[in-house]
């Protein structure tokens, strides 16, 4: 399920909105019928800002998101 997130633009600092597909490792071993491969981790949105044409680097975009959905902490097992 893709997630709205809001990059700004390097350049002009410009507010730009791209889709995130989350990444979802697959599972490859066991029966056939309980396998499927890795989904998602890439941005989805323009190539280039509306302001001032700079082009926007997907990936860049993808980590940022990343950084920025870093938990503070790491999960302690009670958390679970």
């Amino acid at each position: 399920m893709a997630r709205s997130y809001v990059f700004e633009c390097r350049e002009c600092e410009a507010p730009e909105e791209f889709d995130i597909e989350p990444f979802h490792p697959g599972k490859f071993y066991g029966p056939p019928e309980n396998c499927y491969p890795d989904e998602g981790g890439f941005a989805e949105g323009p190539e280039k800002c509306k302001r001032c044409g700079e082009a926007f680097d997907l990936e860049q975009v993808y980590q940022q998101w990343q950084e920025d959905n870093e938990p503070d902490e790491p999960m302690e097992k009670e958390d679970f």
